[in-house]
């Protein structure tokens, strides 16, 4: 099993928005997943970050792969810092990938 990654950290607002499109109600999903229905809405307002374990078991029960629903912090910070620079440049990031 994969190890968690402290960076990585869910995207509370994408998982109440897919369950809500998918009509699976709080306490549904909170009973599918093995917590309350009142730590399932922490994690969706981004209030609490799940285990390794809990990530696993809701991207499992929306059926998503776990990036679907995650972000990975030095990623986010990766690429805002390239914007920067690029903004100081006057020049778009994607210029380079052309």
């Amino acid at each position: 099993m994969p190890k968690r990654d402290d960076r990585l950290r869910i995207v509370g607002g994408a998982v109440r928005a897919i369950r809500e499109a998918r009509g699976i109600t709080t306490g549904r999903f909170a009973r599918d997943v093995g917590v309350s229905p009142s730590h399932l809405s922490h994690i969706e307002l981004d209030g609490y970050q799940p285990s390794w374990r809990l990530l696993q078991a809701i991207a499992q029960r929306l059926a998503l792969p776990v990036d679907a629903i995650t972000y990975n912090v030095d990623r986010l910070l990766y690429d805002a810092r390239l914007v920067d620079e690029a903004n100081e440049a006057d020049h778009s990031p994607w210029d380079a990938v052309s």
